[in-house]
């Protein structure tokens, strides 16, 4: 599903409910503000860890004996497909991922955008 950066900044609009978020576009500000806000609801839920890989690739889940659960922060795009969102689907942990704008992730964005566990928050210049 597509998400209004604003609904996330304003109404912190059911966030819990969703384990993929794809922060992209051209304003680098707002990306990283909803990326604190989605991790600041998250910790005032549950005690959480952040956790940060280069590729979905390099997801190995292993939550530790007291904390509920990770976010991960993916750094790139490379890997990202259907298969690579199912196998990882099971897994307590919720998945933040960062991309500037480009064409390249034109398929990608479309995959989170269909998707029913995953979010596309496109953040440009208001």
């Amino acid at each position: 599903m597509k998400i209004n950066p604003l609904n996330i900044l304003i109404k912190h609009t059911s966030i819990l409910d969703i384990k993929f978020f794809f922060i992209s576009g051209s304003e680098k500000t707002l990306m990283e503000k909803i990326k604190s806000v989605i991790v600041e609801v998250f910790q005032k839920k549950e005690n959480v860890q952040i956790k940060r890989i280069e590729s979905i690739s390099d997801f190995v889940d292993d939550i530790g004996l007291f904390e509920n659960k990770n976010i991960y922060f993916v750094n790139g795009h490379k890997g990202i497909s259907k298969e690579a969102l199912d196998n990882i689907r099971s897994s307590e942990s919720n998945f933040i991922f960062i991309q500037e704008n480009s064409q390249k992730i034109k398929k990608i964005k479309n995959l989170f955008s269909v998707d029913k566990d995953s979010c596309l928050i496109d953040c440009y210049e208001l």
